[in-house]
């Protein structure tokens, strides 16, 4: 198995190698352990020295870095920082082939990206069933405050970093607590919405809207009398710390519960036919032209589980799989799905890149193809895979795995050479009809290449239009 590094920053510092403790005895080894963990990539060695050693000449300062990279290698071992004259940068934390085969297959784990992951997938998720488990696992996570207890006494520069990385993941905590409590209470789970709301307030407690917060969710709980109290509480805390009463607005809320005007709201039914998910992108020009081929890679995928469009770089074969995908979300009541591959260039990292996209989050002992077979085993979904060609044998790889072991499932991908996998179908996508130069100027606009040409232009030139002198 992978040497596995894990930093837990949300809370008090600590890190540990394969689940077991290391001690960092050393805070700025912690320091810098830390910065280069949330700020992945390579940083100058003038500007870390800078953050960690201000009060120095750059001399002392460069000196002081050297000293306080080597007590942090000696702490974590060696191949988890690259190093040279000039940066200094954690792994990339996934196999990478130019590193020794020693230090090559390495895993980093932060805690706080796995919670900022959490949060970006749960807003991009529109069934409250789905949403909900992400942001739970998410507050479960952060068990502190980013970096609870620890600061440098001399690092002024460090000390402000983490204040407002500390201040940025609080209020992405907040939000994720309004959004929970909301979600229950849309669908009639009040009471387990009432510890979400709680910890609200925990967060900041002169906060009026949280105090709110919690009041309408005692309300739809059905506790009219914990909601009462709750103002009481409020305006306890604002009296004594701030010298104030509560706002108009809570004074309100308080007004309408006593008098009983505010009724708990119906739950919202999920229905049970949702609409197929996709994460197709939204085209804003339009589709000319190709009807035939859409209709042939149709016919494909309707009698193959496995097809490739097959073209030359620039000939359309991305738009036609999108196409393809818009017309087909009625078969996939689970979805279709876009993973655009170009920007990968590590093939070791596709099925990690695949996990991610249907929400599944790195961190356990099983591998994220295996992950990837348990939850779409029982699905009914059209994978696309755009621009296979760099990475050939690892689409290839995962295709035939996941086809193997989910029935329902099938793959469309896009590439300049065909997989070579067993049941391949391939459709060689041609270019647009152009016309015959012959034939009299006026039947130009006949043609699909021609049409796709002048709408294209109006983009750029309102007033252009086909002519006998520009034709």
């Amino acid at each position: 198995m992978s040497p596995r590094l894990a930093l837990h920053l949300l809370g008090p510092p600590n890190v540990d190698m394969d689940n077991a403790p290391i001690p960092v005895d050393r805070r700025k080894s912690l320091a810098l352990l830390a910065y280069l963990a949330v700020n992945r990539g390579q940083h100058t060695r003038d500007f870390l020295s800078g953050l960690l050693f201000p009060d120095f000449d750059q001399s002392k300062a460069f000196t002081n870095l050297r000293h306080t990279l080597w007590e942090t290698q000696q702490a974590i071992g060696e191949g988890w920082i690259v190093a040279d004259h000039e940066t200094i940068g954690l792994i990339s934390g996934g196999a990478n082939h130019t590193m020794p085969p020693a230090e090559a297959e390495r895993v980093i784990r932060l805690d706080v990206a796995q919670f900022e992951s959490l949060i970006t997938q749960s807003r991009a998720q529109n069934d409250v069933l789905l949403r909900i488990p992400l942001l739970r696992d998410s507050v479960k996570l952060y068990r502190n405050h980013f970096l609870t207890g620890f600061s440098l006494k001399d690092a002024l520069n460090f000390n402000e970093w983490a204040i407002a990385e500390s201040e940025d993941l609080r209020h992405r905590l907040a939000n994720a607590l309004i959004m929970l409590s909301d979600d229950h209470c849309s669908l009639g789970q009040a009471e387990a919405a009432i510890p979400y709301a709680r910890r609200l307030i925990a967060l900041d407690p002169l906060n009026e809207a949280s105090h709110r917060q919690l009041m309408h969710v005692y309300i739809q709980a059905g506790q009219h009398n914990a909601a009462l109290k709750q103002y009481k509480i409020c305006e306890k805390i604002l009296r004594k710390e701030l010298g104030v009463n509560p706002q108009p607005e809570t004074y309100t809320l308080y007004r309408q519960i006593r008098k009983g005007e505010i009724k708990p709201n119906q739950p919202v039914k999920q229905r049970e036919t949702a609409i197929p998910q996709h994460n197709l992108p939204f085209q804003i020009s339009t589709f000319i032209g190709r009807e035939k081929e859409l209709d042939d890679i149709a016919n494909l995928i309707a009698n193959n589980r496995r097809v490739t469009l097959v073209g030359t770089g620039g000939i359309g074969k991305t738009r036609l799989s999108l196409k393809t995908g818009e017309e087909l979300l009625k078969d996939y009541p689970n979805g279709v799905w876009l993973a655009e591959l170009a920007p990968l260039s590590d093939p070791v990292r596709l099925p990690q890149a695949l996990a991610a996209l249907f929400g599944l989050i790195e961190g356990s002992e099983t591998s994220p193809t295996e992950k990837l077979i348990r939850a779409l085993r029982s699905k009914t979904i059209l994978l696309i895979l755009d621009n296979c060609e760099h990475l050939l044998d690892a689409c290839a790889q995962i295709a035939d795995t996941l086809l193997k072991n989910c029935p329902n499932l099938k793959v469309l991908t896009t590439s300049r050479e065909p997989l070579g996998i067993t049941g391949e179908a391939q459709y060689h996508v041609p270019p647009l009809e152009l016309p015959d130069l012959k034939q009299i100027l006026e039947r130009l606009l006949d043609y699909e290449s021609i049409q796709l040409f002048e709408e294209r232009a109006r983009l750029v030139q309102e007033n252009f239009s086909l002519t006998m002198e520009n034709a």
